[in-house]
């Protein structure tokens, strides 16, 4: 395939994007301008070996992607920085150097691929199991203090009549 850039300034090729990603619940939850975005940092990673999903230098390959570069794929600053946010959130990348102006101006962000997109999402602790028996001694329990509220109430109503 050519590797002539287009009139955008943006070269021919293509990214492969598994099932698996597409039908992730990752995949799934990003909000379209990430979901958009994703395939421009899966291509940063060029070469064959590269290219497989299943190659571990895939994930050891630092990579940039500037702001101006992804302007010219149509994201203005405001949607990337926010779609950097969601991908890394997502497990799909992970920022390993912060560039610009916090970096010193020496350069850009640098970026490696994640799959913790494939991790299950945290869930919320699972409550304890409740037996019916625990509801009765919990109904039980209430019962007994508003008795034992009643009968001080009741003492001392007769304490007073008793006291005149």
């Amino acid at each position: 395939m050519s590797k002539k850039p287009n009139d955008n300034g943006i070269e021919g090729g293509f990214v492969f994007l598994p099932w698996k990603v597409l039908n992730s619940e990752a995949y799934k939850n990003l909000s379209g301008s990430a979901a958009k975005m994703l395939p421009y940092f899966l291509g940063k990673l060029r070469g064959k070996q590269l290219s497989n999903w299943k190659e571990p230098r895939r994930y050891l390959e630092t990579f940039t992607f500037s702001y101006p570069e992804a302007e010219r794929y149509g994201c203005t600053r405001k949607t990337f920085s926010r779609v950097i946010e969601e991908l890394e959130d997502a497990g799909f990348i992970k920022c390993v150097e912060h560039g610009g102006l916090r970096g010193k101006g020496k350069g850009y962000n640098k970026y490696l691929l994640s799959r913790d997109w494939e991790k299950p999402p945290k869930l919320a602790p699972v409550p304890k199991k409740i037996k019916k028996q625990d509801i009765i001694n919990v109904q039980t329990q209430k019962l007994r203090n508003e008795l034992e509220a009643s009968k001080d109430i009741r003492m001392s109503f007769f304490d007073q009549l008793e006291g005149r």
